[in-house]
């Protein structure tokens, strides 16, 4: 009769433990999943801005070519130039608006899934 006490807490112990063991599992799973796809959404998006950029410099040549046609073509660089920097300009003042807040919602977005 003693002994079945003594099993009995024995026996929850071993589920307890067993249950610990399955539920470290389950978060180092979870774990590598939201890691992975992080991983995959940080590796899209920068291919998404390679291909972004190539597109927009072969845009503000084309426009600094087209531009050269009605003015020299130093002047058509020149002007391309300045409006790019006039949209640095735009971006930097605006950074906290246009990148810095949807980034952290996209962070915040892809942790919490």
């Amino acid at each position: 009769m003693e002994n079945q006490p003594k099993e009995a807490f024995n026996d929850i112990v071993d589920h307890l433990q067993d249950y610990l063991e399955t539920q470290k599992e389950i978060i180092k799973l979870h774990t590598v999943k939201q890691g992975s796809a992080a991983a995959g959404n940080i590796t899209a998006i920068m291919l998404l801005a390679l291909f972004l950029l190539v597109t927009y410099l072969f845009l503000n040549l084309a426009l600094a070519l087209f531009i050269a046609s009605s003015l020299s073509l130093h002047l058509a660089f020149l002007t391309v130039g300045a409006g790019n920097l006039l949209v640095a300009i735009l971006v930097y003042l605006l950074r906290n608006t246009l990148v810095v807040r949807p980034i952290q919602s996209l962070i915040i977005k892809l942790t919490t899934e």
